[in-house]
């Protein structure tokens, strides 16, 4: 990444500004950044396979309704406190 004048950073430093940068911006500020981000990866798909709805969207339908029951019934089951367990 050379701009003209300037010394190429690490990709661990671009990082580490863009980390400092966030860090710095209001929760509003934040959302838009976050927003253009996701938009530069959407130009690249293959740079954030995971960022891409057709990623998840192949995969809508697939799971039975049974299946999902019981799915649910299992994280309400983990989200409950046995206060005798303490």
């Amino acid at each position: 990444m050379k701009s003209k004048g300037k010394q190429a950073m690490s990709n661990s430093e671009i990082r580490l500004k863009l980390v400092e940068a966030v860090d710095n911006l209001t929760d509003e500020q934040g959302l838009k950044a976050l927003a253009y981000v996701q938009g530069l990866l959407a130009q690249n798909p293959s740079a954030a396979p995971g960022l891409r709805h057709e990623a998840f969207l192949r995969h809508a339908g697939t799971i039975e309704a049974s299946e999902l029951q019981l799915i649910e019934k299992a994280i309400q089951e983990a989200h409950q406190i046995d206060h005798n367990e303490w």
